[in-house]
């Protein structure tokens, strides 16, 4: 499970009937405000004024995934209008 956080993500695992924090990922430092989970592998976060990150973990897991940020310079509209839902067809922004 993640949880945004004021400054980046954290992560949690279910071991039996208890949570285990697993703590924070390196090189997130933006308040994040939505998570999205896609099926390859990948996390899509929307942080307050920065745009979109993409977390990249369809390697695997690991405490230091590739990490691409995007914003107006890839086309995106002003932060504070992107926007991003799950459909049929995959995630939409």
């Amino acid at each position: 499970m993640f949880a945004g956080l004021r400054k980046g993500i954290k992560s949690f695992y279910a071991e039996g009937d208890q949570w285990r924090d697993e703590g924070q990922f390196e090189g997130l430092d933006r308040e994040v405000r939505h998570i999205y989970e896609t099926p390859g592998g990948k996390l899509w976060l929307i942080d307050y004024f920065s745009g979109l990150t993409r977390l990249d973990f369809s390697g695997g897991f690991t405490r230091q995934p590739k990490i691409t940020r995007y914003d107006t310079a890839q086309g995106l509209p002003p932060a504070d209008r992107v926007v991003a839902f799950p459909t049929d067809r995959g995630l939409r922004f």
